[in-house]
Order: C-alpha cells, then structure tokens, then sequence
C-alpha cells in the first residue's frame, strides 16, 4: 500500500494528461464539489486499507517473519511494486513535457532506488539494506524538496519580472507618445507592433510549460489584455 499506492496514481496522472489534446474526460460545473468529492474519496480510502491491513490482517498474504521479510521478494511482492514504479517513470515520458512531468520521473527514480534499496537488497530490519534505505529514502526527498522550493521561486521571480517588464514597457511607448507629439496614426503602429511582440512573448512563455498555476493566470490575463488591445486598434483602423 505505502510503496505502489504512488506509483497508482502517476499512473492515473499520466493517463489524465494524454486526454487534454481533445479536452478532458470529464467536466465538471462547481469547482467545490469536485475538491469535496475528492477529500472524501481520500478518506473513505485511507480508512478502507487501514480495516484491510487490521481487521483483514488474516487476508493479507505473510510477507514477514519476526525480523526477515524476504518473503516480499521470494512471493514477488516487491518486485512488482518495483516493476510498477519503473511503468509509472516510462507512462510520464513524452514529447512535449511539463516541469511537473519531469519532477515526477525524478520522484520515481528515487522511489526505485528506496524499493531496491529497503524492499529487495535488504531482507532483515536493521541490516545495511535497511538503513541505506532509510537513510537514502530520507536524504532524497529533502534533497528533492530544497531543490523544488528553490527552482519555484527562481521561476515565479522570473514571471513576475516579465510581466512588470511588459508593464513597463507599455508605460514607457505611452509616456513616449505624450512627450513626442507624433501623429496619431504613427503612435498607433508602434503600439501595435509593441502589442504584437508583447503577444508573442507571452505565448512563448506559456508555451514553454516552466510556470506555476498562479503564474500561468497571471501572464494569461495579460495576454488577453494585449490581445483586445490590438483587436479595438485594428477595428478603429477599419474604414
């Protein structure tokens, strides 16, 4: 349960993402109860394999005896969790990747080293498989949770400083327009190619699938408000 129940859901993740070139599967109207259903589904779960592995404990197959657990290995048990993770690693490889895609094939690549390591080299508690596989288990994930903590706030600082770059310019051809005095109509064309590299830009960017949630919102909204720009200027260009 502690080691395939993951891997289960990249699972269920990557078959998710292969769907969203012709929409999603499903949809859904209220955002709330689909968060609701989904908290609940956890716990009515959690709660499901706690009473198989305590009050079905005879149903379980015997995978430990005192301090040796090779019978994991021996009865195929670990190896198959193992085998499931390396599937989960392979179903996130793509073409066109997100930074979350490939955060999770590195999380599975560590989870195959923590099974060989704790599930399959090891066979008794407290032996060297045990603790390299602890002490490597626990060396990873802060390893991989520093290094995610750090690579978020390189990115959100490097959107934010787009989108206040974008502003700036955008006050910068305006301040200039007012200054200069030029004709209308030349104003207008600067504004429109400003526009029309401005759109470029944040396609690019969103293209490039390194933003975050409320980042992709963010350069979104700006592209939508660069977009009608240039659509009212091209109407009110329109004979």
């Amino acid at each position: 349960m502690w080691h395939g129940g993951f891997p289960l859901c990249v699972v269920g993740y990557a078959l998710l993402r292969r769907h969203e070139e012709n929409g999603p599967p499903w949809t859904f109207r209220r955002m709330d109860r689909l968060v609701g259903a989904a908290v609940a589904g956890v716990v009515l779960l959690v709660a499901a394999l706690a009473l198989l592995a305590t009050s079905g404990h005879d149903w379980l197959p015997v995978v430990m005896q005192g301090s040796d657990y090779s019978l994991l290995v021996t009865k195929g048990v670990s190896p198959a969790v193992w085998a499931l993770t390396l599937v989960a690693m392979l179903s996130l490889w793509r073409q066109k990747q997100r930074v979350v895609d490939l955060w999770l094939m590195l999380v599975m690549w560590v989870w195959l080293f923590d099974i060989a390591l704790a599930a399959v080299i090891g066979s008794h508690r407290f032996d060297p498989g045990f603790y390299a596989g602890r002490v490597f288990g626990l060396v990873a994930a802060s390893f991989l949770l520093v290094t995610l903590l750090a690579q978020m706030a390189k990115l959100h600082a490097r959107a934010v400083g787009a989108a206040a770059e974008a502003q700036a310019r955008l006050a910068q051809v305006s301040r200039s327009r007012e200054q200069s005095g030029r004709k209308a109509s030349r104003s207008e064309r600067t504004e429109f190619f400003i526009a029309r590299q401005n759109i470029a830009h944040y396609r690019s960017m969103l293209e490039s699938g390194t933003l975050d949630e409320s980042q992709r919102r963010s350069i979104e909204r700006l592209l939508a408000e660069e977009e009608a720009k240039l659509r009212s200027g091209q109407s009110g260009e329109s004979p």
